[in-house]
């Protein structure tokens, strides 16, 4: 009896410890899978948002940005009214006037808004745009075409180098509107004396028939001739023959400021020009003192039109006239 009873208690003892360590090896098993899932899943998101955070961060893809927000906000008034003349676009201004929003490099390091600008020059056929973008110790450039195309419908848009007609014209079409209204004038004044005459006519025509009961015949009144003048629009070109920056009608000529130190009570660092000139701050180029001269200017003419007005201003006559009938 007692061998059997002691057989039977090592036989359920074994039994449950296999049990146990079955149990054991199915969690043990299901923790590695759920720690390797949990793994693989963190690096995606990691992936993901690293993937995320440098997506069009470029200065390429950034640069595309600027030249966007430039050409959206540029109108006629901006533009440059010389050719050979440039106008400068800071991105500070896009900023303020809510054409883009503040660029930052791929490390989060926001881009300069005085430094980042978009230069237009006027050419003689349309604009060219250089589009600097500055970010840090870092710089990018694009160069582009811009006009009032026949292609822009109205507006201003980007076109190619080789592409004409695309100088935005200010006053277009003032002529022909002082033209028309000039015209217009005449007709209402012919138009009266007209009226009045027939009044008259008819008024004569009333007593002669009522003294002599014969008829009389209506003569119209003589065209009004009038003088219109050949004009073409005035513009000027300048240039630097002796070297130099052209700036507006100016050359400048720079050279390097004289730093004399630092200025406790202005609390600002003082640069004086002992050669002359007076001094500035050059971008790219640093403390400068600038001598100006007055740059050599040539006029350019336009396309010829007509005008009724003896005397349009802005514009030049080319001494040709010539004698329209008003009816």
């Amino acid at each position: 009896m007692y061998d059997e009873k002691e057989t039977n208690n090592s036989s359920i003892k074994w039994g449950l410890i296999f049990r146990r360590v079955i149990k054991l090896i199915i969690i043990v098993a299901v923790v590695l899978i759920l720690v390797i899932t949990v793994t693989k899943c963190s690096k995606a998101v990691k992936n993901v948002k690293g993937t995320a955070k440098t997506t069009n961060t470029t200065l390429a893809s950034q640069l595309n940005e600027m030249q966007k927000a430039t050409i959206s906000y540029l109108t006629v008034d901006k533009l440059p009214t010389r050719d050979n003349l440039s106008r400068t676009i800071r991105l500070s201004e896009l900023v303020k006037n809510n054409k883009i929003g503040e660029i930052k490099d791929n490390k989060g390091n926001t881009c300069s808004q005085t430094r980042s600008y978009s230069k237009i020059t006027r050419l003689a056929n349309n604009y060219v745009v250089e589009t600097r973008l500055s970010c840090g110790t870092k710089s990018d450039t694009i160069k582009y075409y811009i006009g009032c195309f026949p292609a822009c419908a109205g507006d201003i848009c980007e076109g190619t180098k080789s592409q004409t007609n695309g100088i935005c014209e200010q006053i277009e079409s003032t002529s022909n509107r002082e033209s028309t209204s000039e015209q217009s004038t005449a007709r209402t004044n012919d138009t009266q004396s007209t009226t009045n005459n027939s009044s008259s006519n008819t008024n004569n025509n009333t007593n002669t028939n009522n003294s002599t009961n014969s008829n009389s015949t209506y003569t119209p009144p003589a065209p009004v001739t009038r003088t219109m003048y050949e004009y073409k629009k005035i513009s000027y070109s300048y240039t630097c023959p002796n070297g130099g920056t052209l700036e507006n009608d100016k050359c400048a000529n720079y050279y390097s400021a004289y730093y004399e130190g630092y200025d406790p009570s202005t609390k600002q660092y003082k640069y004086t020009c002992p050669n002359g000139g007076t001094y500035v701050y050059v971008e790219y180029k640093g403390h400068k003192c600038a001598t100006y001269t007055n740059a050599t200017s040539k006029k350019v003419y336009g396309e010829a039109f007509w005008s009724y007005d003896n005397n349009l201003q802005g514009y030049e006559k080319t001494g040709n006239t010539k004698q329209v009938k008003v009816s």
